[in-house]
């Protein structure tokens, strides 16, 4: 058994994996342009109802990250605050 009869088929499905992959690659990339001008179009076309958007689903993630974290943490982080607070208030004279 000659080692070009194994190693051809090994090349050619090589090839043709490469190329399947190459064409996903170049469909995804014109898909993403589309996306990404579509996006711009609506964010020219509706300015306010976009930043309104991002704010809002900025402020959701802020309210979830901050129900994540566990009671303590949160005792600790006010406690930490507050010290500072009066750090800077002695400082600034706020007393």
């Amino acid at each position: 058994m000659n080692t070009d009869d194994i190693t051809n088929p090994a090349k050619e499905a090589g090839r043709t994996l490469a190329d399947g992959a190459s064409q996903a690659w170049e469909n995804t990339k014109v898909k993403a342009g589309e996306v990404a001008d579509r996006s711009g179009q609506l964010v020219r076309e509706h300015p306010t109802t976009t930043v309104l958007s991002v704010c809002g689903l900025g402020f959701l993630l802020g309210l979830a990250v901050g129900w994540s974290v566990s009671r303590t943490e949160a005792e600790q982080r006010c406690v930490c605050a507050y010290k500072f607070f009066k750090r800077w208030g002695h400082k600034l004279s706020f007393d």
